[in-house]
């Protein structure tokens, strides 16, 4: 991954790990700044090219990092999309979400040390 999508990628795991973010930066509460969970998504898998890589193996990280984005890739298919910021934030796969987001951020930057 080159470091323009090491960046993205890094940004969009700590959008995903981060509740209060999340709060501030989906439901318009930290204009200008806005965002919400698709572009969360789109960003970390396939802006950054991170999905492509997943699915070819070669994203160059460790394959724990790997299996854990897999399990993330599968865990943000069960989050209900429907409904507004605060549903996706409340939804009940989410917590399983920031926990996989935050402990692939950890390796992610750890192996890039």
């Amino acid at each position: 991954m080159n470091s323009t999508s090491h960046n993205l990628i890094i940004e969009c795991l700590k959008q995903l790990e981060d509740r209060h973010l999340q709060e501030n930066l989906w439901t318009g509460k930290r204009l200008p700044e806005q965002s919400d969970f698709i572009e969360a998504v789109e960003g970390l898998f396939t802006d950054s090219a991170l999905g492509d890589a997943l699915h070819s193996n070669a994203t160059g990280y460790s394959k724990e990092t790997e299996s854990k984005l897999w399990e993330l890739e599968k865990q943000l298919k069960k989050v209900d999309q429907h409904g507004g910021a605060m549903k996706i934030i409340n939804d009940p796969a989410m917590p399983r979400v920031r926990e996989l987001a935050a402990d692939i951020r950890s390796l992610i930057e750890s192996e890039m040390k």
